[in-house]
């Protein structure tokens, strides 16, 4: 099972990390314009895509130097970025000769290198949480965070995620929280 996650990250960088090479040059354009009557200097790239792209591409790199270090027992040099279809590869293949939990562990890297790629405004596959006004209404912090397209709660302290419902009769709002609290 846990193998089969090490794939489906290693598919997802395949699949994005082409898109996000491609974008590394070009500006967001969210239609505003600003005016800015001291010049500065602009790098001739996004910086928020070059870093999601450059750290995906530095967390494969380590991936399959840690996970054949610990198949094989020798130290491997780092392959080259333009290996990196090949090296996600070879990362699945090796996963399966590694514990469960190790296993675990490289799928967590990977999904969590591959969530800024996704999160990237010419992307957008997926959601950016952001942060809730108010303290939570079971641990009284401020560690919220809201998906609004998913109408999805999360408060990092109490480990829990909450669903937004609207009462059939009333029609207020509720949180509906995993271990079934309504609050």
């Amino acid at each position: 099972m846990t193998a089969g996650m090490v794939a489906e990250a290693c598919d997802g960088l395949a699949r994005w990390l082409p898109v996000s090479g491609a974008i590394v040059s070009l500006p967001d354009d969210d239609g505003t314009r600003t005016h800015r009557p001291q010049p500065r200097s602009v790098p001739p790239w996004n910086p928020q895509v070059a870093n999601a792209h450059f750290d995906a591409l530095e967390a494969i790199r380590r991936q399959f130097a840690d996970v054949s270090l610990t198949v094989t027992g020798r130290e491997r040099p780092l392959p080259p970025h333009r290996a990196t279809g090949a090296t996600l590869t070879a990362i699945v293949s090796l996963s399966y000769a590694v514990t469960t939990p190790e296993q675990a562990e490289i799928a967590r890297v990977l999904r969590r290198v591959l969530l800024p790629v996704l999160q990237l405004p010419a992307i957008a596959e997926q959601e950016v949480a952001q942060k809730w006004p108010v303290p939570c209404p079971r641990c009284g912090t401020r560690m919220v965070f809201w998906w609004p397209d998913r109408s999805l709660l999360g408060c990092g302290p109490c480990d829990m995620k909450a669903r937004v419902e609207f009462g059939a009769v009333s029609g207020e709002a509720v949180l509906v929280w995993a271990d079934g609290v309504v609050t």
